[in-house]
């Protein structure tokens, strides 16, 4: 099965406005991954498939996505809004 992943390149800093289409729960493995990707590795591991602002954005989204995660957190609690078990790594 083919997945068209173009929408993930895009330019765009934001994320959808719309709540329903944004997850409400996290994994918390995933959370940790998503704390440890920064701009320079993106660079280092994308810059010869992906301009720099398609970069910029994915860093940008990443951020958007944790502000969202950080209030949900805030609003309904650690164990309401993360599942799974914790990273070993951290």
């Amino acid at each position: 099965m083919l997945i068209d992943h173009s929408q993930a390149f895009l330019s765009s800093h934001y994320l959808d406005d719309d709540d329903e289409k944004l997850p409400d729960t996290f994994d918390r493995q995933l959370v940790a991954r998503l704390e440890d990707l920064d701009l320079e590795y993106m660079q280092f591991r994308f810059g010869r498939l992906l301009l720099d602002p398609q970069i910029r954005a994915i860093i940008m989204r990443r951020n958007a996505l944790m502000r969202r995660l950080d209030k949900l957190v805030a609003e309904k609690g650690d164990e309401a809004v993360l599942f799974g078990v914790a990273s070993e790594h951290q």
